[in-house]
């Protein structure tokens, strides 16, 4: 496995591959697993396609009541595209798609919304069983978004194919509940004897500290919610974990053999890392045969203020990104 910040050493590319290594340094100057992502383009020189992919999460408002903590799933368009972190980061999508089409790639991006989060990471009063309409809701902020990305001028004039679906989905497709209790009992093992890698429990004390301001935000004691905040962070990173080992995966099932390079989203550098680890962490636990998102290497893309400073005052639309559930908001520079 190559190190986070790999300087792309090793593996000589073809020629039209090298402007599109520039354009990556360009955005991102520590991309996770630099020599995985030139085994990529080199794959992807020889097969004349490429694959992005990108797990995220769905527009929601979090939310504590004396019985629960969750998050209420947000339904007016307005909001999913402001708050939508894919929609954030259209600009960087475009970029890259563009880089990709003009080295003579047919491009196809893959995204994984974290429907998830309501079967294992919030209380039963925000969850399916409860909420009968709940799926429908998360059914049409799926299709808003994937909608928005049809008009995205960028990705249509480079030909993407666009694929956006929930990850529930994807679990009772494939069957995948079962690997996704042993990732689970995994890492709450690791938790229990202290074993967790250092970044997986950077995030996971992040995802307890936004429920408990949540608490107290709220006016509620957090004194009756700790039980409760250890299941739902412990179950928040096995989503990240299992969606890490099991996307690349899904993929290959429609497309074998598919080059892929994941994106990562989130609008904070810091964070970027950290979930560099929670994507890879079943692998950091052991081995486990599958290598999942480890044989891939991460672009963190940069948010539209960051790409217009990268590439000099170009025109960027900044819009997206203002309400995020993913861990601590304030990382958001935008929230």
């Amino acid at each position: 496995m190559t190190k986070e910040g790999d300087k792309f050493n090793h593996i000589e590319l073809p020629p039209e591959m090298k402007p599109v290594l520039k354009a990556i340094h360009r955005i991102d100057g520590f991309p996770w697993g630099g020599e995985t992502i030139k085994e990529s383009l080199a794959q992807a020189a020889s097969s004349g396609e490429i694959g992005l992919f990108i797990l995220d999460c769905l527009v929601a408002q979090p939310k504590a009541t004396p019985t629960g903590l969750g998050k209420l799933l947000c339904n007016k368009e307005n909001q999913i595209i402001d708050g939508s972190t894919i929609i954030y980061q259209q600009d960087s999508l475009a970029y890259l798609a563009g880089v990709l089409s003009h080295a003579g790639l047919r491009v196809s991006l893959w995204v994984f919304l974290g429907d998830d989060d309501w079967q294992y990471s919030v209380s039963p009063e925000f969850g399916y069983t409860q909420n009968p309409n709940l799926s429908k809701g998360i059914q049409a902020q799926i299709n808003t978004i994937r909608g928005y990305l049809y008009t995205q001028k960028g990705l249509l004039a480079n030909g993407v194919e666009i694929n956006v679906t929930g990850w529930l989905s994807q679990e009772l497709r494939f069957n995948l509940f079962s690997g996704r209790q042993q990732i689970l009992q995994v890492i709450q093992t690791a938790f229990n004897d202290g074993k967790l890698p250092e970044k997986a429990s950077k995030r996971l004390k992040q995802f307890e500290s936004f429920r408990l301001q949540l608490i107290t935000q709220s006016g509620l004691s957090s004194g009756g919610f700790q039980e409760m905040i250890n299941e739902q962070t412990i179950q928040e990173l096995a989503s990240f974990a299992s969606q890490g080992y099991w996307a690349p995966w899904v993929i290959h099932q429609a497309r074998p053999k598919l080059p892929l390079i994941f994106l990562n989203t989130y609008p904070d550098l810091a964070t970027q890392f950290l979930d560099d680890e929670c994507v890879r962490l079943i692998n950091h636990l052991g081995d486990y045969g599958y290598r999942g998102s480890c044989q891939h290497g991460t672009i963190h893309l940069p948010g539209p203020k960051r790409l217009a400073k990268f590439l000099q005052g170009a025109k960027i639309i900044s819009r997206g990104g203002k309400m995020l559930t993913c861990g601590d908001p304030k990382g958001n520079p935008n929230y």
